[in-house]
């Protein structure tokens, strides 16, 4: 790392705890590789130039001006193999050529490192559960290092319990860079930010540790409410309006419901700055709608109330999906579901999926009341718009999203999402097409099966059920269930497991690749198919010949539904052997 960092070094020796940083200001920062190492040659892969005399031109030039520079250089020894990557050229929209250095096959070789960028909730939480890694105390201060998170703890003595969270610098300017500044300069900006403190500029919220809550400041509920009544009732500019969405949104983390409440004012301003010339002083109409919209910032016992510094863990798991013909839901012992009406079923499958969701929750109401609700779903627009209150992009979404949260408010629900592959979301995707037969959903009934376990030992695992469609006491759910001993078969190992499978038949090929490589003792049921492709993997693995099922009407069975096969005869089902005898 060049420039003032690397010339201060022993500044930053003496000042941070952080090896690491120190070694990145002194000697760079270096990649970090996964244990997969990049495939490497002595010889650069045959590369087509361009077409273009004018491309190859513009990538000559970049050749030449990065040599200059000493970015490259010339490979003279080819003995030390190395990785190459394509140097290519596209047009530019707006005339001539882009010279790319195509490496994107190098970042599958990096480890990822998952990056957050802090929030005021986040930071609330480290500064009341931190220990004296994070943080240092001096007087009635609490100041976080600002490599590590880049604000300050500010406990005011009247009210010792009780933190304000300030910003050292305004947002728009905050970097991480920042964290690479001299000591020098990191004591100039902390002596700025202390008068600013000092006259409670930058404050953005309280957080009382004893209530485990963070919540407004008394200056920041000053602002909006001198503002919004301030307006004229028949019309304001855009900026005006645009100016008190901004105080809106800088709010909404720190009040209940608080990006529900300023979703009216976002929708309502969208057509005037989705154009593509915005005029900032255009006059806006003021009808009914702006009061409803601006009403609930100016009740003072809702916007007072705050928020919990973190959730709780999840009371109830709640699984939800939609089809075009119906909807399906269901929790660790409940099952819901319903057909759309014709209306209904030409809505758009977003609202349909959303749709299930609100209906869930009222069918389940009486068990969710006051519990922390994790909503399942496969649709990740949907998952997306209740975490975020609402969105923008679609307005009916939007609104029906905030009906759903403001009933579960009022129902003291508190209700977070979470995407599921609708792979893993089995039951509830066949509880909403229960008027229908799933080809890939079958089950073998009891008594068939006991009629099996006479001829071969009963194993101790079901490796593909739910509760409802479990044929051995202990099974592995392909979503979290607390009855079940695990979660998705194809994710943990199998090695030494006595376990029974009918899986779909589409992971016929995934099964037999798993049981190949972790050797359990497993009975599987597969059709007897030799046109498959999986079909000659599963004579390898066989041990003996399989045992025939002859399953008459009603012994083959949708397993949430009970719809039986019209000819289980027609799948030729076997029960094969994999991996030794039992």
């Amino acid at each position: 790392m060049a420039g003032g960092p690397s010339r201060a070094l022993s500044h930053w020796s003496a000042t941070l705890h952080s090896q690491w940083i120190v070694g990145v200001v002194g000697s760079g920062f270096r990649l970090l590789w996964q244990d997969k190492k990049a495939p490497l040659s002595r010889r650069p892969p045959a590369c087509k130039p361009p077409s273009s005399q004018e491309a190859r031109s513009v990538l000559q030039a970049e050749i030449v001006t990065l040599v200059q520079k000493g970015a490259v250089e010339k490979v003279l020894d080819h003995s030390s193999p190395g990785f190459y990557g394509r140097l290519f050229a596209v047009p530019k929209s707006s005339g001539g050529w882009r010279p790319v250095l195509d490496l994107s096959q190098l970042n599958t070789f990096l480890r990822t490192i998952r990056f957050k960028m802090e929030t005021p909730a986040s930071t609330n939480m480290m500064g009341v559960k931190g220990g004296p890694k994070l943080l240092q105390s001096k007087g009635h201060s609490l100041e976080l290092q600002q490599v590590d998170v880049p604000v300050a703890l500010l406990c005011r003595p009247q009210a010792r319990r009780s933190l304000s969270v300030c910003v050292r610098s305004p947002p728009r300017q905050r970097r991480i860079c920042e964290g690479l500044d001299s000591p020098r300069d990191r004591a100039e900006r902390h002596s700025q930010i202390s008068e600013r403190l000092r006259r409670n500029q930058f404050r953005l919220c309280c957080v009382d540790r004893k209530a485990q809550q963070v919540g407004l400041t008394k200056n920041r509920l000053g602002m909006t409410r001198a503002t919004c009544p301030a307006l004229p009732l028949l019309r304001a500019s855009l900026r005006t309006l645009a100016s008190i969405l901004g105080q809106m949104e800088s709010m909404a983390l720190l009040v209940p419901l608080g990006r529900v409440h300023k979703r009216p004012l976002q929708l309502a301003l969208k057509p005037y700055v989705d154009s593509a010339h915005v005029d900032w002083n255009v006059l806006v109409p003021l009808q009914g709608w702006f009061q409803s919209a601006t009403l609930p910032w100016l009740d003072s016992d809702w916007v007072c109330r705050g928020v919990p510094i973190a959730l709780p863990p999840p009371d109830t798991d709640l699984f939800t999906d939609a089809s075009l013909s119906g909807w399906g839901a269901h929790t660790d012992r409940q099952t819901a579901s319903g057909l759309w009406s014709a209306e209904q079923s030409h809505w758009h499958i977003n609202l349909l999926e959303l749709e299930a969701v609100a209906l869930a929750l009222e069918e389940f109401r009486p068990s969710l009341h006051a519990h922390h609700v994790r909503l399942f779903t496969d649709n990740t627009t949907v998952a997306a718009y209740l975490n975020k209150q609402g969105g923008s992009r679609s307005p009916s979404l939007s609104r029906r999203t905030c009906e759903i949260l403001v009933w579960c408010w009022h129902h003291q629900i508190t209700l977070t999402a979470r995407y599921l592959p609708g792979s893993l979301n089995t039951l509830a995707d066949a509880l909403s097409r229960s008027d229908k037969v799933i080809q890939s959903e079958w089950t073998i009934t009891q008594g068939a099966l006991l009629r099996l376990w006479a001829l071969v030992p009963k194993p101790l695992v079901d490796l593909f059920a739910t509760r409802f469609s479990k044929r051995l006491s202990i099974f592995v759910s392909p979503f979290p269930d607390p009855e079940a001993w695990q979660t998705d078969a194809l994710a943990f190992p199998w090695t030494g497991l006595q376990a029974y499978a009918f899986p779909p038949f589409q992971l016929l090929s995934r099964v037999l690749r798993k049981a190949e490589m972790e050797g359990p003792d497993l009975l599987l049921v597969a059709p007897l198919w030799p046109s498959q492709v999986w079909f000659p993997d599963l004579l390898r693995l066989a041990h003996g010949p399989p045992v025939p099922l002859f399953l008459t009407k009603g012994e083959l069975v949708q397993p949430h539904t009970g719809i039986p096969h019209e000819d289980p005869s027609s799948l030729n089902l076997h029960v094969w052997r994999l991996s030794g005898p039992f």
